[in-house]
This record gives structure tokens, C-alpha cells and sequence, in this order.
């Protein structure tokens, strides 16, 4: 398993990786140990295999359940963020919707699901059948197919834009994060006038761009395909989405792993379009009566379609969080009028990025230094972004709370809200066509002590144009 994201691209803004990483996108392990480094270099207090039960609201703060393996406490605080990640139920073989689970594992089969597979040896020989069309899926369908699994098929209702991992030899994070493309991408909200107005009176020119990049893209992926079977190109027909690249720009978006059309092409991965009617002793049968026998399902369909759960803390909170499938909208993606003392952090492409600039922004409001709309303003931005996420982009159940693919639109605005300045490259070329990453904010905390010391610091968040 490996990161979609380069290391350049994913670390703590003022804390390097001490050992660049071997790998270009490293490795589990790698990650874990560099997250070790980080949290002895800030001396942060990480209580690990520590659950919370539960969170109750005190005046001025919340009061915090816990327990771990030295038994369960309570403890006091005055402000709590939330970072329990995109996700928080767990993908459970109990809560998939089909039906025959039970008689195809009693011939021999067996159903995993992402937290169950520990060793890829096991699908050897086997038939293998991957179920969804997400990060996590096309990544099985690939290692499935390179280790020497009979067959896999990859049974999908709809298949979505998946990014090259590279365009002529150059890592996509070149093109994905640097400030003209971001320009380009329709948003919410823009960071400044002139990206408004573009947006607002010229919207067919983006759609064109993007149109024009999708039709790149798909080229990439096909071509090959084109002095291939007719039963080959007939597969990869079926991987081509039916809608437009601009409504795939959020998280569920997945990095193509590298030989996965070549999979295709070679006939190691045989895709099925449809969805499922139940599984049956041998397999699994498709709604249009289609049988695709296997011996291991791999049912990659995330955390289905509930939204995300917060049994810890109080119904009222519960009733604003978990009140749509779509996720939560808050705030900056931060914070919500209805819920005091808490926040909650914004998932994005650059994720560290975001998290960095969110803590520092939230360590402001924290010290009284930033003054918030009234929650009347507050609310409205919130229904308003909601609105538009809901119009321009497909459905996923962490759609609201996530900044996706509009990484300087997001620190951008999160800059300004700290008064300073966004634009952090050296020259104006670079400012335009350099990616952006984890660098190019480091010191940005400093900036803000500097700021404090003057003793005249006092921070109002830029209005959302609506």
C-alpha cells in the first residue's frame, strides 16, 4: 500500500521528512515512521489504543470519556478538535446489502473487505472478483492481478475519471497543484475578483479546458486498446465515465495505478458493468442474470452510503452532523455555529497543507485574535457552499466536509483570513506554473507570532461571494 500523493507533497509544512523516503510515494511503513518523528520533534501528547466514549458539554468546554488499556477516565477541556479522518464507520463484511454471503462462504468462498486483507499471496491461483470502483478497489484489482490470481473480474455499476499517476514522464502533482490549473477548476468560491468574474460571465471556457484534458486522459488510457480484440476494446468501453471530468473533482477521485489498463488490454482484468442481485453458492449473480464465479470477493464499496457517525458525542451535535448522507458542511470547513468549542478539519487534496493552515486559523479564533461572522452570515456560506457542492459534483458520503481537488482556493482563502499573504513562490512564472506543496507555507506560523507581537492583530474572515 502507498501514498496517492509524493512525499514532496505530503508532510508538516515546518517539519521535513528528516530521510527523503526512497520511494516517490512511500510506503506504509515509511509514512508511519516519519509520523513518529514528527510527534517527538512537537513533543505531542499521543495516547494510542485510547477510545472515546463519550463528550459532554460543560460551560465553556466539553467533558471527555475515554477508555484504554489501563482502564477508563475522564478529562476536561476547554476546545476539541474532531480529526477522526474522511471515514468513521468501518467497511464490515455484516453490513454489505447482498444476500448468499453465507452459502458461497460455506462452498469455500470468502468475502474480505478492506480491513481484512493482510496478505495478497492468498489470492494465488484463485478467482478473484473486486466489487466497487473506488481508491481502494482499482488498488485490489491491480494487486490481484500481480499476484498471479487465476482471473479477476471488477464488477462495477459505474466507472469514474481515474487521475494518471504521471502525463509525459512528469508526476501529476506538477499539473494537478500549481495555480493555473486550480484557476480553472469551478469552485464555491474564488479568492479573488477576477477569478470570480471568469467563472461567473465565461463558465463554457473551463468546461472546455476540463473537456479537453478528459478526452487527454481517456487517449492516455485507450490507444493501446485500439489494436486490441473487439472483445478488448468492448472492455475498455466500459471504463469510460459518461459524465464530465469536473463533476469526479472530489475525494473519491483515485490515482490509476500503474498497470491497470494494461491489465485490461492483456486480459488479466475483465470488467462487468452492472450491479448486484446476490451472491449464489459459486459466485455472484448480476442483476441481468450474468454469473461471475469466484473464489475470493474483494467488496471495496467504502462505508456505504449512512453518513458519518459521532455516537460520542451529544444528540444535538449527532442531529447536525449526521443529519445528511452527504457529510457535514461547516464553516471555513472548520467550524459550525450550532456546535461551540469544537472543530473539525477540512480533507483535501493537499492535506497537510490544509491541516496546517486549518490549526493555525482555529489557534486564532482559540485567542480571541479572529472575529467570526454571526451565526446567522456563518449559516448562510454554509447552505450556500452545500448547495453548490450538491449541483456540481457526484455524490459521496464525505462531500460536504472535503475541499477536494481546490487546493489554493482553499489556502488561499484560509491565508487571507490569517492577513497574509497567499502567493508564496519566488517569481511571478513560478507563481503561476510551480506546484504548490507543503514548503512553500512553512513558516507561516512564525509569520503569525510576528504578527502577535505588535500587539495590533486582529483578523476578520474574507466573505464568501454568493
Amino acid at each position: 500500500v502507498r501514498l496517492q500523493n509524493t512525499w514532496k507533497q505530503y508532510y508538516h509544512p515546518d517539519f521535513p521528512f528528516p530521510e527523503e523516503p526512497d520511494d516517490e510515494h512511500p510506503t506504509a511503513p515509511q509514512l508511519q515512521r516519519y509520523f513518529e518523528q514528527c510527534a517527538e520533534h512537537f513533543a505531542l501528547d499521543i495516547r494510542m489504543n485510547t477510545q472515546v466514549t463519550q463528550m459532554e458539554e460543560e460551560m465553556g468546554g466539553w467533558k471527555v470519556s475515554y477508555k484504554s488499556n489501563t482502564g477508563s477516565k475522564q478529562e476536561r477541556f476547554d476546545f476539541c478538535i474532531i480529526a477522526t479522518g474522511q471515514f468513521t464507520r468501518e467497511g464490515e463484511k455484516q453490513s454489505l446489502p447482498w444476500s448468499g454471503i453465507e452459502d458461497f462462504e460455506k462452498q469455500g468462498g470468502n468475502v474480505l473487505v478492506r480491513r481484512d486483507m493482510t496478505d495478497m499471496g492468498i489470492v494465488k491461483d484463485k478467482k478473484v472478483a473486486v466489487i466497487g470502483f473506488g481508491k481502494t478497489a482499482v488498488d485490489f484489482c491491480e494487486f490481484a492481478c500481480s499476484n498471479d490470481a487465476q482471473s479477476v473480474t471488477h464488477i462495477f455499476r459505474n466507472p469514474r475519471w481515474m487521475i494518471p499517476s504521471t502525463v509525459g514522464g512528469l508526476d501529476n502533482s506538477w499539473l494537478l497543484f500549481n495555480r493555473v490549473n486550480n484557476e480553472t477548476i469551478p469552485a464555491w468560491d474564488y479568492p479573488n475578483s477576477v477569478q470570480q468574474f471568469m467563472h461567473d460571465k465565461f463558465p463554457f471556457i473551463f468546461n472546455t479546458i476540463w473537456g479537453l484534458i478528459q478526452n487527454v486522459c481517456w487517449f492516455i488510457y485507450s490507444f493501446p486498446s485500439w489494436f486490441q480484440s473487439p472483445e478488448i476494446r468492448d472492455n475498455f468501453v466500459l471504463y469510460k465515465p459518461q459524465y464530465h471530468l469536473l463533476r469526479d473533482h472530489r475525494t473519491a477521485a483515485a490515482v490509476c495505478p500503474p498497470n491497470f489498463f494494461q491489465n485490461v488490454r492483456s486480459g488479466k482484468l475483465v470488467p462487468i458493468k452492472g450491479s448486484i442481485d446476490k451472491f449464489a453458492p459459486r459466485g455472484i449473480l448480476i442483476d441481468d442474470g450474468r454469473m461471475v464465479e469466484a473464489d475470493i470477493v474483494f467488496a471495496c464499496i467504502g462505508n456505504g452510503n449512512d453518513p458519518k457517525s459521532f455516537p460520542f458525542l451529544p444528540q444535538k451535535c449527532r442531529s447536525v452532523l449526521e443529519k445528511d448522507e452527504r457529510g457535514f458542511q461547516l464553516y471555513r470547513h472548520l467550524v459550525h455555529p450550532e456546535l461551540p468549542n469544537l472543530a473539525f478539519p477540512a480533507h483535501g487534496a493537499l492535506h497537510t497543507c490544509h491541516a496546517y493552515l486549518a490549526s493555525i486559523w482555529i489557534s486564532c479564533l482559540l485567542r480571541g485574535e479572529m472575529s467570526l461572522p454571526d451565526a446567522d452570515a456563518q449559516l448562510a456560506t454554509i447552505q450556500h457552499i452545500a448547495d453548490w457542492k450538491k449541483q456540481h459534483q457526484n455524490y459521496e458520503p464525505n462531500l460536504y466536509d472535503s475541499v477536494n481537488t481546490r487546493v489554493t482556493h482553499y489556502n488561499d482563502t484560509l491565508m487571507m483570513d490569517l492577513g497574509l499573504n497567499p502567493k508564496r513562490k519566488s517569481n511571478p512564472i513560478a507563481e503561476r506554473f510551480a506546484r504548490y506543496g507543503p514548503g512553500d507555507y512553512a513558516g507561516v506560523l512564525q509569520e503569525i507570532q510576528a504578527k502577535r507581537e505588535t500587539g495590533k492583530f486582529r483578523l476578520h474572515p474574507v466573505a464568501v461571494n454568493m
